[in-house]
Order: structure tokens, then sequence, then C-alpha cells
């Protein structure tokens, strides 16, 4: 099978980067591949199905990439039910952000533990990411995703929850400059980017950094430039100025999230849900996909982790 992905490829840099190479990189029996995480201490992709309940077979289960092959992927169910981001601490544990807005703290073959959970009759997790001061931003879905106000709140070590800003709808992805002065925030229903002032944990004056965009899960790389997956089709790559440096095409494709992984940090992870009218090299249209774009010109920033400084 000829893994290679049907790609279109823009840039709007006038740096001549050369066309992607972008690959299958894993296949899976699931309806959405979100969360892509890249655990340091294994330098191992780790992603998830937030939509667990559309395919039993692979329900309330983790994906942990083991081999280069499309196949090549194990399993994981934390017995703590849906899953929908990671952090993780110093010494590996994980941070699951799950069902009811519980955090619960685990290791690959132990019990997990409960670590912490929202006040309140919330929904669900949505997205998260380690702060620069090791502590951790995620976002919690409204029960109506179009007129329910999304949240943002700042997870403590201690953990305590503190509520930093809501949005409409869904809230997203998130990440910092590289000098830790900007915090980028993904509104998706609004369609908005937003960038806030940042500064030992606090956020302020809140700005458009682009709208008008479909806009998912987000990743930020060690020149400035904030990637934003589209959802139908696009990731487009933005300048420290949101002005559009790069965009890719896959056509027919829903594009959820990425993230950079590998040793050199320049494999970019692209998660992606079942899309049967996208082109793919996969063999069951239902599937959904992880795609690699290998050894990108572009460096990502490492996620901090919880707890540490």
């Amino acid at each position: 099978m000829n893994n290679l992905i049907p790609v279109q490829f823009t840039d709007y840099s006038g740096k001549n980067i050369p066309a992607p190479e972008i690959t299958l990189y894993a296949e899976t029996p699931c309806d959405l591949n979100e969360g892509p995480f890249c655990a340091r201490n294994e330098n191992t992709l780790y992603w998830v199905d937030p939509r667990f309940d559309l395919h039993p077979e692979t329900a309330n289960c983790l994906f942990r990439k083991t081999g280069p092959g499309a196949d090549e992927f194990e399993t994981f169910d934390p017995g703590i039910g849906s899953v929908s981001a990671f952090s993780q601490t110093p010494d590996g544990t994980f941070l699951l952000f799950a069902s009811h807005c519980r955090v619960w703290l685990w290791k690959p073959g132990k019990n997990a533990e409960l670590f912490a959970q929202l006040p309140g009759d919330r929904f669900k997790f949505n997205d998260v990411t380690t702060t620069p001061d090791g502590h951790v931003f995620c976002t919690v879905l409204p029960r109506d995703r179009y007129n329910g106000a999304g949240e943002l709140f700042d997870l403590s070590p201690d953990g305590t929850f503190r509520l930093l800003d809501a949005c409409r709808g869904i809230p997203n992805g998130m990440g910092f400059s590289p000098d830790h002065t900007r915090f980028y925030f993904t509104a998706t229903t609004e369609k908005i980017i937003y960038c806030y002032r940042y500064h030992d944990g606090d956020i302020r004056d809140k700005t458009v950094f682009a709208g008008g965009i479909g806009c998912d899960g987000l990743a930020v790389d060690t020149e400035g430039g904030i990637w934003s997956a589209g959802w139908k089709e696009k990731i487009r790559r933005f300048t420290p100025d949101g002005k559009v440096a790069l965009e890719l095409r896959f056509p027919g494709m829903i594009v959820s999230s990425l993230c950079f992984s590998g040793e050199s940090g320049r494999d970019i992870c692209i998660t992606a849900g079942a899309s049967p009218n996208a082109d793919l090299p996969l063999s069951d249209k239902n599937s959904s996909a992880v795609l690699l774009w290998k050894n990108s010109p572009f460096q990502g920033i490492p996620i901090p982790l919880f707890g540490s400084r």
C-alpha cells in the first residue's frame, strides 16, 4: 500500500519551503483521533478518541504508537471513562483529563488515581496545555456547543482550579510563544484564535489574533509560528503577527489537531477523523488516521512538565 497522503501545499512566506511528503502514520478503528501528545520520557506519541460512544471496541481507550507501521500501536483503558487530553509530570506520570471534569494520575500498567475534579455539573474537558510555570490551562466544553459558555481554567499543582476566561461554544487548542509573553487560545465556535499577554500564570489584554477561520487544535514552533488545525481539510501556519505563512489542504479530510514530536522535535503528527470521501490509503474508509510530516523544516516548542518551572 502506498502510504503517501494527498496534500495541496501553499507557501505564502516566500522562503521556498519544499512541499511536504506526508504519510499515513496510524489507522485506527474509531470516529475521531484527537489530542496528540508526545510523551517526553518515552519520545512516543499518544492520542485519544473523544467520540468513544461510536466505536465500542475502542471505547475509553488511549492509543500509543509502537512502531512505524500504520497498524503498530497499542491501546489502554485506564478505567476512568472518556479521556480528552494529557499532561505529564517530570517522573513520567500522566495527568488524564477525563469524563465529568475529573483529572487522574496514571502510568501505563498502573491503576489511575483521582487527582482533582472541577466543582459543579460541568460537561467535559476538551483540550489542555502545560504552562511555562508548571500549571495546566484546560478548556471545558459546554453542553450546548453553539451557544453555551466554553470555559478556560488554570489547574495548579496543588489540585485547585481558577477560572481565567470564557468563550461562546467550543473552547479548543492553546499554546505559548517561545518567549512566554503571549498565550494563544482557540474559540472554535467563534472561528477565532485569541492572543493574550502572559506573565507568571496570568493572562490579560485579549485581542483577536486570527478570525473568520475554521480552527481546532493548535501548536507553536520555535520561530513563533502558530499552527492551527482547521477541522475542514486545512492546517495553517501563522506568523507571530497573524499572517498566513503556509497552508496545507487535505482534500475531503477532517483535520482535528497536531503536535510536534521526534527526537529533533521536527516531526509533525496530525490527527484526523473518519472521512469516507477522502482519498486516503486506508483499509477501511470508516477508520480514522494519524498523519506524519517527518523531519519538517520547523521545530516545535517542548511542552513543559506539570509541577516544574
